[in-house]
């Protein structure tokens, strides 16, 4: 029984890995044709998407404002209360 609780936990992480990897994947190419799209839509001096789109991108700024906060910290957190959803699992 010990020896298929341990092989179904290494195939569940091994799953996690797997999938883990698929999800940076998929981050990776959308941030890239993400890129792309604003890359064109600047050099066609297209204001007017920009400024519908902008609040679209609240959520990454806040997202990369958290990380470059918590990296400039000088002391490292001591609970859980110190790190938010951005920070929580940040290695």
């Amino acid at each position: 029984m010990r020896n298929f609780i341990r092989l179904s936990f290494e195939n569940n992480e091994a799953e996690s890995i797997e999938e883990g990897k698929k999800r940076f994947e998929d981050v990776k190419q959308h941030i890239d044709k993400l890129r792309q799209i604003i890359d064109e839509q600047c050099d066609a001096e297209n204001y007017r998407w920009i400024k519908a789109v902008d609040n679209c991108f609240n959520r990454t700024r806040k997202l990369v404002d958290d990380v470059e906060k918590y990296r400039r910290r000088k002391t490292n957190p001591r609970t859980w209360a110190d790190h938010n959803e951005n920070t929580l699992f940040l290695e």
